[in-house]
């Protein structure tokens, strides 16, 4: 797969771990984090240099691949959760994951596994797409990436098409071997299901969460329907 492949160039891991760490160093109660749906694992050796114990996971085997060479990951799918056998004291499900849980319940079925392996008084936190702004402005195109990997030149781009209750997500890779190459591309889409506050937050409610807290970035300002670009929420158990 060739995120798998391209992530960890395109991702300025720098920037974005110091925006979300200091955030997340003072919600997390505990030592032990479970990271659902880790990718590359980017966030296990931060978290690790700041004390806490990472363990990551993903369905997909070669990200988790990548991710071992960082830290501690297994393979299994959010809805496995509990096959841990552990609890934790925060499970992390950043990324914009959820709304990738496309299929009938599979969202809920995940977040009432990722309940089932927190501790008590532990805290469950998710970073998502605003898409009750999204969808109000069905926001088609997506800021180009690019990066180089060895030798390798690498641009993506982004765009989406609405459907009644979902967004076909495409992605078209640019790739290149050399300056001097030709490119070559690759096209691949999925589906996602569009995650509104409204939503998210009577799930957590109804599997057990209490209370909730949301925001609109790791800045900590408050979550705003209509501006703000990301959705922050933390539930606790």
């Amino acid at each position: 797969m060739l995120l798998t492949r391209y992530y960890d160039c395109l991702v300025d891991w720098n920037a974005r771990l110091g925006r979300e760490i200091p955030f997340l160093k003072k919600l997390i109660p505990g030592p032990r984090v479970l990271v659902a749906a880790c990718g590359t694992g980017g966030h296990l050796p931060a978290l690790a240099a700041e004390g806490f114990e990472a363990l990551g996971i993903d369905a997909d085997p070669a990200m988790v691949e990548v991710a071992r060479s960082k830290g501690p990951a297994e393979q299994r799918r959010l809805e496995e959760c509990s096959r841990l056998g552990r609890t934790f004291d925060a499970v992390l499900c950043l990324g914009n994951v959820l709304p990738g849980l496309a299929e009938a319940n599979q969202m809920e079925s995940a977040l009432a596994e990722m309940h089932a392996v927190l501790a008590p008084g532990g805290v469950f936190f998710t970073q998502n797409l605003n898409y009750d702004r999204r969808w109000r402005e069905k926001t088609r195109f997506f800021p180009l990436l690019s990066g180089r990997c060895g030798q390798e030149e690498v641009i993506l781009f982004k765009f989406a098409d609405y459907g009644g209750s979902h967004i076909d997500f495409h992605t078209v890779w640019l790739v290149r071997a050399d300056p001097a190459g030709a490119w070559q591309s690759t096209t691949e889409t999925s589906r996602q299901r569009p995650v509104f506050r409204k939503d998210l937050e009577n799930t957590c409610h109804l599997i057990g969460f209490r209370p909730l807290e949301t925001w609109g970035s790791y800045a900590g300002e408050p979550f705003d329907l209509d501006r703000s670009s990301d959705l922050l929420l933390a539930a606790w158990k």
